[in-house]
């Protein structure tokens, strides 16, 4: 498990799956989890509303959320979570979730929390969920909003806190993880950096998962062969012959010779 934790990035497999009524696909539920506050997710129908979240998978360990309403919306919040068997579908979303509450299968981890006037509350919650001792570690999370005062709920957006558990590519040449974008597969072109794993004169790249290969500046060269031993080349000594063939002389730079 983690320790610690942050406010997780809005990540692709994060997913307002359903809710409760919405009016249009303005204000759809997949725009209450989206990772913009400019859009919001908005029921159809005043009094109580829940939105169903889907984190793509249980690979977050999570101590807490971030509600940030829209127009002042909502009064109080409640939050349970659900690890199914299999995944819940559009095209059986009710009778999914008519079995998932009718069995009892959402178990509560926020207790209903009153929301304050700000426009985002943040709601740390015990450690863990009904039977976890950890942080929560749950694919499904359900909110379940009171508007204010008999208003209909708005929510501009969720956010999460915790950490992921999910494995990432290593990059050794920055010591971080890969950006995706950073593999150089025919060993030229893409983006290197200076690393000490390679040496001075000599620039990194990553090739894979917790790979790399070094590539010497142009106008040096390495004796190993692997480019971690980079010195500079003498070009005149190099073209020498082709030189003085021609009845000249030789002046070199790095990389250069006239």
């Amino acid at each position: 498990h983690c320790s610690g934790g942050t406010w997780l990035p809005h990540q692709a497999s994060f997913v307002g799956l359903l809710a409760s009524s919405h009016i249009d696909d303005t204000t759809a539920p997949s725009l209450g989890f989206d990772g913009d506050v400019a859009t919001s997710w908005r029921a159809d129908e005043p009094g109580a509303q829940w939105l169903l979240l889907d984190l793509g998978s249980d690979a977050f360990e999570l101590s807490g959320v971030r509600v940030m309403r829209s127009k002042n919306k909502v009064r109080a919040v409640q939050v349970s979570y659900f690890n199914p068997a299999r995944t819940f579908t559009t095209a059986r979303a009710d009778q999914d979730l008519a079995a998932a509450l009718g069995g009892g299968d959402f178990l509560p981890w926020i207790p209903e929390t009153q929301v304050p006037a700000e426009d985002s509350t943040d709601i740390m919650a015990p450690l863990g969920g009904e039977g976890q001792s950890e942080g929560l570690r749950a694919r499904y999370l359900r909110f379940d909003f009171n508007g204010t005062y008999g208003g209909w709920v708005r929510v501009a957006d969720v956010s999460l806190f915790g950490c992921s558990l999910q494995c990432t590519a290593f990059n050794p040449c920055t010591g971080g993880v890969s950006s995706g974008g950073d593999v150089r597969a025919d060993g030229g072109g893409g983006g290197g950096v200076r690393s000490e794993l390679c040496g001075d004169h000599s620039t990194c790249f990553y090739t894979g998962p917790g790979q790399h290969a070094c590539a010497c500046d142009k106008g040096y060269g390495s004796e190993s062969g692997d480019d971690t031993d980079c010195a500079e080349v003498d070009e005149c000594s190099l073209a020498g012959a082709q030189a003085r063939a021609n009845g000249g002389g030789c002046v070199g730079g790095v990389g250069e010779y006239s």
